[in-house]
């Protein structure tokens, strides 16, 4: 997206990012450098000699003017040419913490140093902000419950919506984190939701609550 500040200074907005500068460099080493040198002169000795041995007409010299163009190019490609773009971040880069408040996170299953608390508890205690100080030192932390969409029926959890909301609400996202017990029941599967995230470069972090099996 271009924002223009004044009438001749504009810039390029990308996902959150102020785009700097576009260059272009080269991978080249000093062997292909070299031989890049010498086949330019060489060329360029072969494009001289056959102009002349034409007549010296202008059709020639075109020709051989493409010759040599191409010539460079073929150089150019030789030395592994990238175009690089320098962005810089125009806002406070930001991780989203999803933590779980459907009523399957009030099963008492969760087992931490042989103390057996709800799933819900283990999940508070994973969400103070004193545990997230050294990545809030970085960026910012957001914490936001889900559970449904709707409340539909009894209730129930739809991981695939709340992942896709928390991406289109906040920007400079640089990931996800999912405090969860994993049960979903609404909507499609969260694995759906994690491939387009991973297309738009947003990694998705789960972290499981609660017991595999049922404890005694």
């Amino acid at each position: 997206m271009f924002e223009c500040v004044s009438g001749d200074q504009c810039s390029v907005r990308v996902n959150g990012f102020l785009l700097a500068a576009v260059f272009m460099t080269f991978l080249w080493t000093p062997a292909s450098l070299i031989l890049s040198l010498l086949v330019l002169l060489a060329g360029a000795a072969c494009c001289v000699v056959s102009w002349r041995r034409g007549g010296r007409t202008r059709a020639v010299a075109a020709l051989e003017l493409l010759r040599f163009v191409l010539i460079v190019l073929v150089l150019v490609t030789l030395n592994q040419p990238e175009l690089q773009r320098e962005v810089r971040p125009d806002e406070q880069p930001r991780l989203v913490v999803l933590h779980d408040v459907s009523g399957s996170m009030k099963t008492r299953d969760s087992a931490v140093q042989s103390v057996v608390s709800t799933r819900q508890e283990t999940a508070d205690g994973l969400i103070r902000p004193e545990v997230w100080q050294p990545v809030a030192q970085r960026m910012q932390v957001v914490f936001e419950p889900f559970s449904a969409a709707e409340p539909i029926g009894a209730g129930g959890t739809d991981l695939q919506s709340a992942l896709l909301a928390a991406a289109d609400r906040h920007s400079g996202l640089r990931g996800l984190v999912v405090i969860s017990d994993g049960d979903w029941n609404i909507g499609e599967a969260p694995a759906v939701a994690a491939s387009q995230l991973r297309v738009r470069g947003i990694p998705i972090y789960s972290v499981p609550v609660g017991s595999e099996q049922r404890l005694p």
